[in-house]
């Protein structure tokens, strides 16, 4: 089962709704029946899983997206290999003549 974009609109609104009954009782408090309880608990399971799948489906996206960018610069590299782009040999730096006979360090 592959979550589509839509359930995150309820799982915010979910959060929101539970956020919204919830901070009455933050200055207050109040007493919560086990069944209530019980309620609150599933509900944040639901959330939860929700959250879980959400996450899952970005790790997947992203690793995706990591691998075609991959296969996307191999490519570029090959085509540049394999056309008339040469990569030239690093030359080494050449030493000045009057730093070998000062005896600098290079």
């Amino acid at each position: 089962m592959k979550p589509s974009l839509e359930p995150s609109y309820t799982f915010e609104a979910r959060i929101e709704q539970l956020r919204s009954t919830l901070s009455p009782f933050s200055v207050d408090g109040t007493y919560i029946s086990p069944e209530d309880i019980q309620v609150l608990l599933t509900e944040i399971e639901h959330l939860r899983s929700e959250a879980a799948a959400i996450r899952n489906e970005l790790s997947v996206k992203r690793w995706n997206d990591r691998d075609q960018i991959d296969e996307l610069k191999n490519e570029i590299i090959r085509q540049a290999m394999e056309g008339n782009v040469r990569i030239f040999p690093v030359m080494p730096k050449p030493i000045p003549h009057d730093a070998l006979q000062s005896g600098v360090r290079l």
